[in-house]
């Protein structure tokens, strides 16, 4: 085996081909045009957020993307974000938001605050939270 034959993977799939990836969600997920004003996703590497916000771009442009950073100083993020998005379309995109001060400490780290929310948005919603990257179990 050559190393023309080898994809490496990085951790948290950020990379091109993982963003490639993510832009099929939403058509995996079934989620039509219109669907939705917002989606809103916990981020790690900012791989999902860029390949959601370019399928969204396309297929439902007026949903806003929001992502949450899970990382502490989750700053540089941003800059990915715009490279990944740049580099699949060469352009900026205006249809997602990154906010980096609601991670609790760090990754899969948590507050009595962030439980208590998370308990009473599934109560309320029905709809479970990734407790995985947004909580340590």
């Amino acid at each position: 085996m050559s190393a023309k034959d080898v994809h490496v993977v990085p951790e948290g799939g950020s990379n091109f081909a993982g963003v490639q990836g993510c832009c099929e969600i939403l058509a995996a997920g079934g989620i039509a045009p219109g669907s939705y004003d917002e989606i809103w996703l916990a981020r790690g590497t900012g791989a999902t957020l860029a390949g959601v916000a370019l399928a969204a771009a396309k297929e439902m442009p007026k949903t806003q993307i929001k992502g949450v950073a899970v990382l502490k100083g989750g700053d540089f993020l941003r800059r990915d974000i715009h490279q990944h998005i740049h580099h699949e379309n060469g352009q900026v995109l205006a249809n997602w938001t990154l906010l980096t001060d609601y991670h609790h400490g760090g990754y899969a780290r948590t507050t009595k605050e962030l439980l208590s929310f998370i308990k009473s948005f599934d109560h309320e919603t029905t709809i479970p939270l990734d407790k995985k990257t947004t909580t340590v179990q």
